[in-house]
């Protein structure tokens, strides 16, 4: 976990909105428009503009964003899905229209409200080994920073139950398959 005095150094020196130049790599494929990430989805813009309109950096925005998603967005599986609303969606629009998913739907939505804001954000996955021999699959994100990289951030209810979701990078129990380049 980072230490708070490193989270404060890291949202003094990052920008909001954010700047491209600062980083080392081109950041356009981390704030565009996917299939299941609807950068352009009028109301994922609107959403975006309303949660991080006013933030300090980007760490600011980031916690903003994910404690939204975590807060707003009640968990489903395939199946619940299926019954609710009639079909089975993990994209980012179906799952703000409808206010709930699982992991990564949560993902997708998050990714998208952060893209919309100009933060260069990804969906990854793999699986959380909170039992022994789990190999329970998982979705969360990660988001660039100009002055460290890459961190992860969980963006549904693997973290303790509180409704906010703390300034860290994962849990240890997150096990990646696929990191961002």
């Amino acid at each position: 976990h980072l230490s708070i005095r490193r989270q404060r150094q890291m949202c003094i020196r990052d920008s909001f909105p954010v700047e491209a130049k600062l980083f080392s790599m081109d950041i356009a494929p981390y704030v565009t428009d996917e299939p299941f990430i609807q950068v352009d989805d009028p109301e994922i813009e609107r959403m975006s503009q309303d949660l991080t309109s006013g933030s300090l950096c980007q760490m600011d925005a980031v916690g903003r964003v994910l404690n939204w998603v975590r807060s707003n967005i009640s968990y489903a599986c395939s199946a619940c899905m299926l019954g609710e609303v009639g079909f089975i969606f993990s994209d980012a629009s179906n799952t703000l229209k409808y206010r709930l998913g699982n992991c990564r739907n949560m993902a997708n939505l998050a990714v998208a409200l952060l893209r919309a804001a100009g933060v260069p954000s990804v969906y990854t996955g793999g699986f959380v080994a909170d039992r022994p021999n789990s190999t329970t699959g998982h979705a969360w994100i990660a988001v660039l920073y100009p002055d460290v990289g890459w961190m992860e951030y969980e963006s549904s209810y693997w973290m303790p139950t509180v409704k906010l979701v703390p300034t860290t990078v994962l849990m240890p129990q997150h096990v990646t398959f696929d990191t961002p380049t």
